[in-house]
């Protein structure tokens, strides 16, 4: 659930894939506005390096 003011508002629909690992990275989001749609895909990842 996101909960916030503007665009992703209350009459929002959000949608978002996230991996199947331990550190869930967003993969798509899919979301219907009241003035159109948003669609977010993850073209490319580069881990940060373990501490």
């Amino acid at each position: 659930m996101i909960k916030t003011k503007g665009i992703f508002s209350e009459n929002g629909h959000a949608e978002i894939w996230l991996s199947d690992d331990d550190r869930h990275i967003m993969l798509q989001l899919k979301s219907k506005l009241s003035f159109g749609s948003l669609n977010l895909y993850l073209k490319s990842y580069f881990p940060s390096p373990s501490l």
